[in-house]
C-alpha cells in the first residue's frame, strides 16, 4: 500500500510505502536492515530548507535507523562504510590527463 503524504516543496510526492498486512513502513525496514541508505544529496537538500518540518523529522529517524545499522554492521555495513554512490552526481575525473 502506498500512503501518499502530499508533495515537497520542490513539487515531488511524498510517499512511503507500507505493507497493508503488518502496517510496517518498507522504506524504514530496508535502511535499518542495512538493504538501503539514506542519500547524502537528498540529506543536504532538506537541510538547506528545501524540506518541510514533517520531512527532516523522518529524515533524522531515517538517519538513526541507518546509523544503527553500521554500527550493528547489519546488511551492507558488514564489512564498515561502503563509501557514497551519492558521489557520482560530481563531474568523474579524466583519467591519463594532467
Amino acid at each position: 500500500m502506498v500512503n501518499h503524504n502530499g508533495k515537497d516543496i520542490e513539487g515531488r510526492d511524498f510517499v512511503e510505502l507500507v505493507d497493508a498486512e503488518t502496517g510496517v513502513n518498507m522504506g524504514l525496514e530496508l535502511v535499518s536492515q542495512g538493504l538501503a541508505r539514506v542519500s547524502r544529496t537528498e540529506a543536504k537538500r532538506a537541510r538547506r530548507g528545501r524540506s518541510t518540518e514533517a520531512e527532516l523529522s523522518y529524515l533524522k529517524f531515517l538517519e538513526e535507523e541507518q546509523s544503527q545499522a553500521k554500527s550493528g554492521r547489519i546488511g551492507m555495513w558488514k564489512y564498515g562504510d561502503v563509501g557514497d554512490s551519492d558521489l557520482e552526481d560530481s563531474k568523474p575525473k579524466q583519467w591519463g590527463r594532467k
